[in-house]
């Protein structure tokens, strides 16, 4: 869940021997840039889950601090057995991919209804003055919808650092994983 941002000076992590607000005022001294904090999250996976996380330009005060971080949940498909030093590899590449590629949802079904529609309008109004037939500029409503989402939505995404870049979702089915959150943090 959130925590509200007047909590967090006074929050302290595992495997660290300060507050959260300490260890930001170091983090600012040691960058010389204002710093602030406005949200956090406590993530939690599931029993048969694995959590990995990226932190791009962690500072050398703390391993738990950097210029943003990503975060993912992956499980096993249909209860396959996941090799440890595997998953670690594929957890530690999408969460680099989640913070580079910044997608928006996890899935198309998870885009609010409202996003849709608005996508579409706009689409159609960009097609409107076309003197094509209406099911060919639906079918192009279609195809730009697809494209539109699939760089919004993470299972959607072609994977930036795997050979070929296939989508998130096709490779980590082909791995016997499956994503089940992922969180961005800048």
């Amino acid at each position: 869940g959130s925590v509200e941002s007047d909590l967090l000076h006074d929050l302290t992590c595992d495997g660290l021997q300060c507050t959260v607000g300490d260890l930001l005022l170091k983090v600012t001294i040691s960058i010389r840039e204002n710093l602030s904090l406005s949200d956090a999250t406590i993530v939690q996976g599931s029993e048969d889950s694995y959590l990995y996380e990226y932190i791009h330009n962690r500072s050398s005060l703390s391993k738990f601090t950097g210029s943003g971080a990503a975060m993912v949940e992956l499980g096993p498909c249909d209860g396959n057995q996941l090799d440890q030093s595997r998953i670690l590899h594929i957890g530690k590449q999408l969460a680099m991919h989640v913070l580079a590629a910044k997608p928006q949802y996890l899935t198309r079904n998870a885009v609010p209804d409202d996003d849709v529609q608005k996508a579409k309008a706009t689409i159609a109004s960009q097609l409107r003055d076309s003197e094509k037939p209406k099911d060919i500029v639906d079918q192009i409503v279609q195809g730009r919808l697809k494209k539109h989402f699939s760089d919004l939505c993470l299972h959607d995404q072609a994977h930036m650092i795997q050979d070929g870049n296939p989508p998130i979702s096709e490779f980590l089915q082909s791995e016997g994983m499956r994503l089940l959150q992922f969180r961005l943090l800048q």
